[in-house]
């Protein structure tokens, strides 16, 4: 009787261990399906040379096409903060052999609030960047952050899968989407940017020290490699402007990231924020640029940089 209880418990134990392979690699599958996973894998297989690398989220993702500009990698993802951002970045620089010449990097308004601070999925891509153990410990939640750190490697299959089905129905389209959608058809602007507004930044007048922290670590990475930093306010709606008011002294906040850039050498601020007010035909929602849009935005980027000339020893506002 005993024999057979070990046999019993040791065919579940086999069963759950053999399940476990199978939907883990099964989610593996679907996950090399998505944006996030196809991109990485463009960049592994780019050229060394990168002569300009684009970093941040969503809205630099949907705001440039590097498929327009040349010698040019937009190595952004959706819900990346500045955390994901520095750890990638010093995983490029470091442990990589690719030789780039100009980073990209966002200081939009949401870039640095509290809400963006817990935006950082999925586990099982950012498991190969981030220290999971310096972000734990810089949040003061170490069991959460080994937590996501052994989602990502053990049981990734945990994590949001309607997120994971989202990204494969959206990795069907190219990076910037074929179709071009119109915020200045959307029935309910002003409701749908309220909402979109409160959830980047929850709590008002909050800048999150430790997204802040990661920013300057990546200002200081980059100038410790000696590679020159374009800083980048992407275009907004006015309705988005209008209702961050209520969330955030914009003035003051960008006083504080402009002495912070201030303090790292070859370090240039491109302001395009109010560049595209009244023009929402072409945005497909209040801060994401559509396929319209970026193509606009990205020449202008490629124009605005080719008429001013990145110092090695101050900050320019341009």
């Amino acid at each position: 009787m005993k024999k057979k209880i070990v046999t019993i418990a040791l065919l579940f134990i086999l069963s759950v261990i053999c399940t476990h392979i199978i939907v883990r690699i099964l989610y593996a599958q679907m996950m090399s399906l998505t944006i996030i996973e196809r991109t990485d894998r463009d960049f592994v297989n780019s050229k060394n040379h990168i002569q300009y690398l684009i970093l941040g989220d969503s809205h630099a993702l949907n705001a440039i096409n590097s498929e327009l500009w040349m010698n040019s990698f937009n190595f952004s993802s959706q819900g990346e903060n500045y955390a994901g951002t520095y750890f990638k970045l010093n995983h490029i620089l470091n442990q990589t052999n690719k030789i780039i010449d100009t980073v990209l990097l966002p200081i939009d308004l949401h870039n640095f609030s509290f809400a963006q601070s817990k935006r950082i999925e999925p586990s099982y891509y950012w498991v190969r960047y981030i220290n999971y153990g310096e972000w734990g410990k810089r949040r003061q939640n170490q069991f959460h952050f080994f937590n996501k750190y052994m989602q990502g490697k053990v049981f990734p299959y945990t994590e949001n899968f309607e997120q994971l089905i989202t990204q494969i129905y959206e990795s069907k389209s190219p990076l910037v989407p074929k179709r071009i959608k119109k915020f200045s058809l959307h029935m309910n602007k002003e409701s749908g940017t309220q909402l979109r507004v409160k959830n980047h930044f929850e709590k008002k007048y909050y800048v999150d020290d430790d997204l802040l922290y990661y920013f300057k670590k990546s200002l200081s990475l980059c100038q410790s490699k000696n590679i020159p930093i374009l800083l980048i306010k992407y275009p907004l709606t006015y309705e988005y402007y209008k209702n961050a008011l209520d969330y955030i002294d914009i003035a003051h906040f960008y006083n504080k990231i402009y002495s912070i850039a201030a303090k790292t050498p070859a370090t240039t601020i491109l302001d395009f924020q109010d560049d595209f007010f009244g023009k929402d035909s072409l945005f497909k929602d209040p801060n994401h640029l559509n396929k319209e849009g970026a193509t606009i935005f990205t020449h202008m980027v490629m124009g605005r940089i080719d008429s001013l000339q990145v110092t090695s020893h101050n900050s320019v506002l341009f």
